[in-house]
Order: structure tokens, then sequence, then C-alpha cells
């Protein structure tokens, strides 16, 4: 019986999902990531709802999400998880590109666990991937 993922990555741009893919590689993070494209998605996923209805029960112990998303944004996502029961205890990294202090407290006012910047070089990336997964995810498939 096929298992939930243990992380849900929920970004829409292509590029960033291909460097957090790389990072995650070169972390040694062996387990299934899914990935949605915007905070609906993402939030179906979780209910098993929508295109997901069929997809394996259970959650994934991390969603690492943006901010910057269409159909809904990472604090209605954020929100929206932190508010049914059912999601509340999954833990949520805020991973985004900004960097403001007025993004920070109210993802932290909303629950977010953490709030990491993207950094722009690929090494600082993996670095930041290496550091968020030793500390967020159990399990002792990650070499660093």
């Amino acid at each position: 019986m096929k298992r939930a993922p243990m992380l849900l990555l929920v970004e829409d741009d292509p590029n960033d999902v291909f460097m957090a893919t790389l990072a995650f590689e070169a972390v040694g993070l062996d387990r299934e990531v899914a990935v949605t494209s915007d905070g609906r998605d993402a939030l179906d996923f979780l209910q098993r709802t929508g295109r997901h209805t069929e997809r394996p029960a259970g959650f994934p112990q991390l969603i690492l999400m943006d901010l910057n998303m269409p159909r809904m944004n990472g604090f209605e996502l954020l929100s929206a998880v932190k508010h049914d029961a059912s999601l509340a205890h999954i833990t949520v990294v805020v991973f985004t590109t900004s960097g403001t202090q007025r993004d920070r407290e109210a993802c932290a006012a909303l629950g977010a666990e953490d709030y990491l910047v993207k950094p722009h070089d690929f090494q600082e990336f993996v670095n930041l991937v290496g550091h968020l997964t030793t500390r967020w995810l159990q399990t002792d498939s990650i070499a660093m």
C-alpha cells in the first residue's frame, strides 16, 4: 500500500520546483515529494478532493510553500491549514522570495512554524533545504 508523501511543495514557479527537486536530491531526501502549483490545489491535495481523490490516505509531515501564488495565495492556504483541525498538526514552512518583516509577522501569526527566504545561489539553496529537512522531517534517509 502506497503511503502519503513526506513533503508537499506548494510552488507555482517551475524553475523553483526544479531547483527544490535538485536540492532534495542533493541532500539525500529519498522519500516522495508531492508538488502542487497553488494554494487551492494544495488544499485539495490535503483534503483528498478535486483531482486528488485517489491519492494515498495520510498527510505529509511538512508543507513547504510559497506566498505569491494564483487562485489561493500562501497566506490563505496557511490560514486554511491551521484552522482545519484535521490539518493543523502539519508543519508549515514558508519558503518565499519575500523578506519583509510584515510578511514574516503575518505568517507567524497564522501559525507557520518557520519562514525562510529563498536564496539566489544554488549551493545556498541546497544548504537551506538540508537545514530544513534535518530540522523538520523525521527521517533517517537524509545524508548531509
